[in-house]
Order: structure tokens, then C-alpha cells, then sequence
């Protein structure tokens, strides 16, 4: 128990509060952003953000666009160093790119390559190489990548002749150089997935939609959601199927903005989508958690497309818009991904009436995720603060020499209620926010 009789800021220890059914996101829908400028037939592309900027690089060149953070225009392109193709694989394309830090990784066997951002989202010099996967993979069949701080994942992807469902990791060192990479272990049985996508989110690796291998060996769509929870290490707990897309997405792209996730399009051979299915980051993977958002204007669909935020936008680049191939595009589609809903909640007023004491309760929709529930004290000695059914503060947490008491809460829900018992004198009050991190 804390001793409060002297403090002006008391903070209570962390609270995990239970999920209940999310609030609904909205892309408004997609805008043509123009073209990425090569002058050859497109293949595939990486896209990504860096300080404000477009990077997009297939397997021949790489480009920064220069976006408006207004309008999502892209304003102009600038061409920057790509691989040398003779340092790598002739058939390469690098689809499965991460940016850690200041550097973009193109993971792969015999080796990788890695090379540093000049501030404007170029490339600072040569790509270098470094240390290779411990797995062996076809040249397009890398798997997902995901960054959970220092630390490069790669999940699944298309070895010599098959799906694989092996996971591997390294550390980038602050120098860009990295350290050798580690076999992670196995996907659960029976998942084998050749290009899923993966992400970080609260501490868990997700891993969702791909190609899957059935028991007879045929390959299968998936539509699961797995997750694993990232040791302190790097290394990852067990993996635990945690629920279902409305829609199978192999080849898919996916966008991670303002507490939620868009997963975009995908398909492979016949079966193609341009659907977009959205959720919030406390409750994705969880079954009947997510919506249709905006589809994509692509008929029947686009899979191998490349996914970037910047900003508040996101983006759509390149992709094949026919079954069994044949239809790739470099186009650029752009969409403004603001949530319907506010990150913080509040300030929520409670003031001691005369009389018993009474409870009274306020609620909000949120954004979901962590943040701080912020108590300004107004002379109250005593008083019950309860968030979505859970005791978060109690009598012995107030005295009027207590003006502030700040609570982190982990995994807030997006449907919240607050519920307030004042107690002390007549005429004392509570002002309560909740403040979302990063706000």
C-alpha cells in the first residue's frame, strides 16, 4: 500500500482491464496518388515510411516520394540507390524489407543487406551485406517481416519447393550491422505459411492470412490469426491461434495507424479480393471483432501489393490485378486512416453532494490500447473509482493533500464506464481523464 499522506502525485500499480466489443473504424475511401516513375514493365514492390516519406523499391530501383501531410499527395519523386542485383539473387525481389531505426534490412540467404536513411528517406550510401537466414528461401518467397524494437522478425515463406513455417530473428545493432540470426522455431502445426503478414502489437507477434499447407500438402487460404508473446530476450513464447479474418488473405498488405489495423486485398491463382477488413489494436485477431471497411477499386481484386503508413495515410502500392498473374500495376492509392473515435477520454466532473453518498458513472468511446487515468483532486478525503467493473482507486488513496493521482492502464477496451463514489465533505470533487500514450 502506498503512503499518501505527503504526496502531491501518487501512481497506483498497473491494470489490465477486460476487453469488450470495439468501436467502428472508418476509411473514407481510396484516392489515386499517382504512379511510382519507372520506365519498364512493374514487379512487385516494398514500400515504406521514413521520417515523412515514401520509400518504394522493387527488384531494378528504388524511389522516395515526397508527401503532403495535408493533402497524402505524393508530391514529387526522387530516385535513390537500390541493391546491385549483382550482389544479390537475379530474380530478387525484396518485398519482405523492414526499416529498424535508420536502416532497412532486406533479409535473405546466403546473405542480407542492409543500408542506412539520409533524413529526406534516400539511401545513404551502399547496401551492405550482413549476416544471412538460418532457413533457406526462394528468391519472392521471404515470408512477413515485423520490428519489435531493436529486434527483425521473419516469419514463414516459400522455401525450395515449399511453404515453410519456420520463424528467425536477429538484433540490429545501432550501427546498422546485425547480429546472426536465430531459428525462433516452428509456426503451430499445421500452419506453414508462404507470405503472411506479421506485426507487433502490445508486446505479441501476429501473424495472420497467407497461404497455409493442409495435412494432404495441397495449399490452403488462410484467414487465421496467431500470435506469440516476445520474451525480454527476443526470443517468443508459444503460439496461440487467437480467432479469424472475415476473409481468407494470402498476398495481403496491412496498415497499423491510430489504434487499429486495415488488412488490404489479397488473394492467389483464382480466388482475388479488393476488400479491406478493419479492427482496433485491443481486440484484433478476435473473432466477429473485425468490419468491412472501403475496398480497394480493383475488380476482382489485388494481391502482392505493398502496404505503407505516413502520417495519418495509407498507402497502397503497386500489386497484380489478375487471377494467376499477369496484371501487375504500379499505381499508388492513398486513404486516410482516422479512427471514429477520440484516443483520450474525458474530463469526466464528480462532486460530492450533500446526503449519502452516491455513485455516479460516465463512459466514452475510445481508441483502446494503454495509457493513464488521471484523478485532479479537489479536497476529497475519500472516494471509489471504478473502470469498466474493476476497483482502480480507493479511500486509502485519497486525502485532500493528494491533488493528482495518475494510474497506468494496460489494454483499455474501446467501450469504457466509469463509476464514482464520492465520500468525503460536501462540495469536494474529482476531475478524471483517461490519456492515452503517446498523447
Amino acid at each position: 500500500m502506498f503512503n499518501l499522506k505527503n504526496l502531491v502525485i501518487a501512481t497506483i500499480c498497473l491494470l489490465a482491464i477486460p476487453a469488450v466489443l470495439p468501436a467502428q473504424w472508418v476509411i473514407n475511401g481510396w484516392m489515386p496518388a499517382g504512379t511510382v516513375p519507372i520506365d519498364y514493365p512493374p514487379s512487385p514492390f516494398f514500400a515504406a515510411s521514413y521520417q515523412g516519406h515514401l520509400f518504394v523499391m522493387d527488384g531494378v530501383t528504388a524511389w522516395v516520394g515526397e508527401v503532403d501531410p495535408s493533402t497524402g499527395n505524393i508530391l514529387s519523386w526522387e530516385e535513390t540507390t537500390a541493391p546491385d542485383r549483382t550482389q544479390y539473387r537475379a530474380a530478387l525481389v525484396p518485398t519482405s524489407a523492414a526499416v529498424v531505426g535508420d536502416y532497412i534490412v532486406i533479409p535473405h540467404e546466403p546473405e542480407s543487406l542492409v543500408a542506412r536513411f539520409n533524413s529526406d528517406g534516400s539511401i545513404d550510401g551502399d547496401w551492405l551485406p550482413a549476416p544471412g537466414l538460418v532457413n533457406a528461401r526462394a528468391t519472392t518467397g521471404v515470408g512477413a517481416t515485423a520490428v519489435s524494437g531493436s529486434f527483425l522478425y521473419v516469419v514463414g515463406g516459400h522455401g525450395p519447393g515449399s511453404a515453410l513455417g519456420r520463424v528467425e530473428g536477429t538484433l540490429v545493432n545501432q550501427d546498422g550491422t546485425l547480429a546472426p540470426w536465430q531459428d525462433l522455431g516452428s509456426l503451430p502445426a499445421p500452419v506453414i505459411l508462404h507470405d503472411p503478414r506479421a506485426d507487433v502489437i502490445d508486446g505479441f507477434l501476429y501473424v495472420f492470412g497467407g497461404e497455409g499447407t493442409s495435412p494432404s500438402g495441397s495449399l490452403t487460404h488462410s484467414r487465421n490469426v496467431h500470435r506469440a508473446q516476445i520474451q525480454p530476450d527476443g526470443t517468443l513464447g508459444s503460439w496461440v491461434k487467437v480467432g479469424d479474418m472475415l476473409q481468407a488473405r494470402p498476398h495481403a498488405g496491412h496498415l497499423l495507424a491510430n489504434g487499429s489495423v486495415h488488412v488490404v486485398a489479397g488473394g492467389v491463382h483464382s480466388y482475388m479480393t479488393s476488400s479491406v477488413e478493419s479492427a482496433t489494436l485491443a481486440e484484433f485477431g478476435e473473432t466477429g471483432s473485425h468490419i468491412q471497411n472501403a475496398p480497394l477499386p480493383y475488380s476482382p481484386g489485388l494481391n502482392e501489393l505493398a502496404t505503407a503508413v505516413v502520417g495519418s495515410w495509407g498507402y497502397v502500392v503497386g500489386g497484380n490485378t489478375r487471377p494467376f498473374g499477369g496484371g501487375l500495376v504500379a499505381d499508388v492509392l492513398v486513404a486516410q486512416l482516422a479512427p471514429l473515435c477520440s484516443a483520450d477520454g474525458g474530463p469526466f466532473h464528480f462532486v460530492r453532494r450533500r446526503g449519502k453518498p452516491r455513485t455516479e458513472s460516465a463512459s466514452w468511446v475510445g481508441c483502446g490500447g494503454s495509457g493513464t487515468l488521471r484523478i485532479l483532486n479537489s479536497g476529497t478525503s475519500s472516494a471509489v473509482v471504478v473502470l469498466n467493473g474493476g476497483e482502480v482507486a480507493g479511500p486509502q488513496d485519497f486525502n485532500p493533500n493528494v491533488q493528482v493521482l495518475e494510474i497506468p492502464i494496460l489494454d483499455l477496451p474501446t467501450e469504457n464506464t466509469l463509476e464514482v463514489t464520492m465520500r468525503g465533505a460536501p462540495g469536494s470533487s474529482l476531475q478524471i481523464s483517461f490519456i492515452a500514450a503517446g498523447s
